[in-house]
């Protein structure tokens, strides 16, 4: 082969080599998806189906199928609590462009991972406290599913139990003659906001008593008891921890002489020479004043009885008496009170009996000066009339026909601060 045709020859295959190693145009639609990107892929200022290139695309079909538009959906409720269902609620369907009939697919996460429910209803038993749960629903025309509507709540926290209250009994040093009161002194709180109630117990010396009443009648105390009360809150669901509240009863304590204040008024069923006669009146037994010769006593006749000598403290002044003394009769041992009972009244008609004493042993007081008798009582109940109903005198003397009393003190438990 000669120079000449050489060359030649090399020069033609240049020519096809640079022909062959040409880059291609680029044109919308040469590549699956060019049509549907919202990208000017070709550079030519004209995008997806206005493009020449995507002539004949199925994207740009305007007579194909077209999927579904996406549901409005959400969850109720909008703010669950922990082991509450959840429902997930298609407020606007999806639509279908070409009026197909459609149906929805639901499908849930919880903190951004799937799950294997795939209903409308979430059960109650797998939501805990402090959770995201997302509901998807797609719509589908049979064909073709559209893209999801979504919705998300968070539950609240896991319940948690109320604080525990502050609780104080009063009085803090209570007599054996006092209620006690359970008093709920610092709230419980609730983290949740739940409704909170109080159950109250009260315990002696370490046991149960069974009673559940905010206060504990006196009646029911000793002296050296060790009473303790005892709240606890509840949120409907759980308890708190218990505040609790310890006083030790001590002996009794009480007020001063009552009978003898403002505003208080006396009769008896008789008196010696008539109750106007202010010698033997019944106000004599109520004035502080035990006398010099006997002269500054009740005095009445006696017939077998009853007869009884009363005080009214007066509207809106009732008392709750709790201790009383008398003083016996003067002159002549006879005359003591001997068996009676000690009574209350809201409207001197009705009585109820408080105390009854037989064979009291009264001292004889023949000038006066002489001790009470002192007696306690158990009594929780306050009354305007107060009297002494007496059954049996001392007798068996010359004077047994007569009975008195010298003096009387009422008293009531020492008022609780």
């Amino acid at each position: 082969m000669n120079r000449c045709t050489w060359l030649l020859l090399l020069a033609g295959c240049e020519g096809e080599l640079s022909k062959s190693v040409e880059p291609a145009v680029d044109l919308e639609g040469d590549t699956y998806g060019e049509c549907t990107d919202g990208v000017d892929n070709d550079g030519n200022e004209l995008v997806d189906c206005e493009d020449p290139g995507c002539e004949g695309s199925p994207d740009c079909d305007i007579d194909r199928n077209q999927p579904p538009s996406a549901p409005i959906v959400a969850i109720s409720p909008g703010e669950p609590r922990p082991g509450e269902p959840l429902e997930c609620v298609v407020r606007s369907p999806g639509i279908d462009p070409e009026g197909d009939p459609v149906t929805h697919r639901f499908a849930w996460e919880v903190g951004g991972a799937g799950t294997a429910f795939t209903t409308a209803e979430l059960p109650a038993d797998e939501t805990r406290g402090r959770e995201t749960w997302t509901c998807f629903v797609y719509a589908s025309d049979g064909a073709i599913e559209g893209p999801p509507g979504e919705s998300s709540v968070t539950t609240a926290p896991e319940n948690s139990p109320p604080s525990a209250p502050g609780v104080a009994i009063v009085p803090t040093d209570p007599a054996t003659n006092q209620p006690l009161r359970c008093e709920l002194v610092v709230a419980s709180i609730d983290d949740e906001g739940d409704l909170i109630t109080y159950r109250t117990e009260w315990l002696q010396n370490g046991s149960a008593t069974g009673q559940t009443e905010s206060s504990v009648s006196s009646t029911t105390t000793a002296v050296g008891d060790e009473w303790t009360c005892r709240i606890t809150a509840n949120d409907g669901a759980l308890d708190s921890g218990s505040g609790e509240a310890t006083v030790t009863i001590g002996d009794a304590r009480y007020s001063g002489d009552v009978t003898g204040l403002g505003g208080t008024s006396y009769s008896a069923s008789s008196c010696f020479g008539g109750c106007d006669d202010s010698t033997y009146a019944a106000a004599n037994a109520f004035d502080d004043n035990p006398g010099t010769a006997g002269y500054s006593t009740w005095h009445a006749t006696w017939t077998g009885g009853p007869e009884w000598i009363a005080v009214d403290f007066g509207e809106g002044n009732d008392k709750t008496i709790t201790r009383y003394g008398l003083m016996g009769a003067s002159f002549h041992e006879g005359y003591r009170v001997r068996d009676f009972s000690l009574q209350g009244s809201h409207d001197g008609m009705a009585w109820d009996t408080i105390d009854t004493v037989t064979d009291a042993n009264l001292a004889y007081v023949m000038y006066g000066g002489e001790p009470f008798s002192y007696y306690a009582v158990e009594n929780d109940n306050a009354y305007r009339h107060w009297r002494y109903l007496i059954t049996a005198n001392e007798g068996g003397q010359t004077y047994a026909n007569e009975v008195g009393i010298v003096e009387i003190e009422m008293f009531e438990a020492e008022p609780v601060e």
